[in-house]
């Protein structure tokens, strides 16, 4: 397993600094809206630091989180993903660790290089990692497709979404997250995170997935205003068949 302390101890050998050292700095805040504001979303994370990806709240979410996807894939047969926008990438690491083969999309940065070493260090023969230009160029389809806390840094997800649907065999799941909530709290939200950008509502976001010929099989919860996810588990798409359509 990635989690626990494994983590930490890759992380000191990638910045050559003590375990206790590289504990403490998943503490600082890599999120730091001032930063944030002055950079686009591209050269902030080439200055992304590895190290806060890996903090106690961040591992709480990913351990539940990559968990469900790796059962719902043991329960699927699914041999093959590809996730965009991959970050610290926990998820494609545990999934390849568990066998299945897997292709990782992201901005060329320092969190990129240290899961390249980490992968490297665990001889996962069966995970690539690649930059955003690549993904456009990738005309194989995948038995599964993840994107995670991505779509909420696109002002239309759309065009993003048809690019995964287009990559996602007949009967594939499509895992993904989603903060979007345009036109509830949107300057509180805004101040928050200046790079939630998104201006389709979490009902819109789902309705165009579903339209496009997706059931929802995990993850929904549903209140007079608005849809959204529920707790720390994705939401799961089933991509129909064209004998189901």
């Amino acid at each position: 397993m990635f989690y626990k302390e494994k983590p930490f101890e890759d992380l000191a050998q990638f910045k050559g600094i003590t375990i206790e050292r590289a504990m403490e700095a998943t503490k600082e805040d890599y999120n730091d809206p001032n930063k944030l504001r002055n950079l686009s979303l591209e050269n902030y994370y080439k200055e992304a630091n590895p190290l806060g990806y890996l903090n106690k709240e961040n591992m709480i979410f990913h351990i539940v989180k990559d968990t469900n996807v790796l059962l719902f894939c043991f329960a699927n047969n699914i041999k093959t993903t590809l996730e965009l926008g991959c970050g610290a990438s926990i998820t494609s690491l545990l999934l390849a660790k568990n066998g299945v083969n897997c292709i990782a999309y992201d901005f060329p940065s320092e969190v990129l290089r240290f899961q390249t070493w980490r992968k490297k260090k665990y001889r996962l023969t069966n995970l690539k990692y690649l930059g955003l230009t690549a993904f456009n160029k990738d005309r194989n389809q995948y038995d599964a497709v993840i994107c995670f806390e991505v779509l909420e840094h696109i002002k239309d997800p759309r065009e993003t979404i048809d690019k995964l649907d287009n990559k996602l065999k007949p009967g594939g799941l499509f895992f993904m997250t989603i903060s979007s909530q345009a036109g509830i709290n949107m300057d509180y939200l805004s101040k928050l995170d200046p790079e939630h950008i998104c201006e389709m509502t979490n009902g819109e976001v789902v309705g165009y997935i579903i339209d496009k010929g997706y059931d929802a099989v995990q993850g929904l919860r549903m209140s007079e205003t608005r849809i959204y996810q529920h707790g720390n588990f994705p939401i799961v798409f089933k991509k129909r068949k064209q004998n189901e359509a």
